[in-house]
């Protein structure tokens, strides 16, 4: 197997008419450029095929895959093989052949390019801009096996092309953005869920604390009296050791009336 040099590609793609239109232009080095075509078809909301006008410009947005068509029409001989490619300067956008890379001994019609814009900016491509390459190589022989498949003598991009392509795809930009905000999103609430406990846990344990708070003397001193009023009527009586001890309560729970008593003995 031998790649095509310069000479061969020019002279046996004229005399056999592998591609075209062909330009001698187009021909570089030992490969040979193809534009592209007139229709496109870019995932979107609503993916469908875009019939290009002469020069008219065309947008893959990051993150998106569309289908490409070349203006040229390739017919390969029985005794050759061909590779396909994007040239470097797109691909350093970030523009990637997802799809085929090889055509088969048989093949004709117009080539398909599946591609997926990992860059991360849009990639502004138009109809006759020089976007594709293609080499060709010996086999040993013609090969009795040729290309006869379902792409053999396409000329458009089909119902099936776009149907296989609908709906938007989330692109690694917009997920790391929905992924910042679910985060961010997680972390309000947990600051939110912290704040609800801690408030939480405060009015708690102030409600508890107002609930067992120790009573005072004036109302410890009332219910023990209450308790002794209740226990001499069933015939209880306190021993005069107990006598003391309540005189002195009850001089600590009223100083007030004592200190009116004081006054009235002036």
């Amino acid at each position: 197997m031998a790649f095509w040099n310069f000479q061969t590609l020019v002279r046996r793609a004229k005399e056999e008419e592998i591609i075209l239109p062909y330009s001698d232009v187009q021909a570089q080095g030992c490969s040979y450029e193809l534009k592209l075509g007139d229709e496109v078809c870019i995932t979107s909301d609503d993916t469908k095929k875009t019939k290009l006008e002469e020069k008219e410009t065309i947008k893959i947005p990051s993150g998106q895959f569309a289908l490409l068509i070349t203006e040229e029409i390739v017919a390969m001989p029985k005794d050759t093989l061909a590779f396909i490619s994007i040239k470097f300067g797109i691909k350093a956008q970030g523009l990637i052949n997802v799809s085929g890379f090889h055509v088969d001994p048989g093949f004709k019609g117009r080539l398909k390019f599946s591609v997926y814009n990992a860059g991360a900016q849009n990639i502004i491509l138009s109809r006759g801009d020089v976007v594709f390459m293609i080499w060709f190589c010996n086999l040993t022989e013609n090969t009795e096996d040729v290309y006869n498949g379902v792409h053999n003598g396409q000329m458009h991009i089909t119902t099936s092309d776009v149907q296989r392509l609908q709906g938007e795809i989330a692109s690694p930009g917009q997920l790391r953005k929905k992924l910042g905000d679910i985060e961010l999103s997680h972390r309000y609430n947990k600051w939110l869920q912290t704040l609800l406990i801690g408030l939480g846990v405060g009015i708690v344990i102030t409600l508890a604390s107002n609930y067992f708070k120790k009573p005072s003397d004036h109302v410890i001193f009332y219910i023990k009296e209450k308790v002794k009023m209740e226990l001499r009527q069933e015939g209880w009586r306190e021993t005069p050791l107990a006598q003391s001890e309540s005189l002195k309560n009850s001089a600590k729970s009223k100083p007030s009336a004592l200190k009116g008593t004081s006054n009235d003995s002036k």
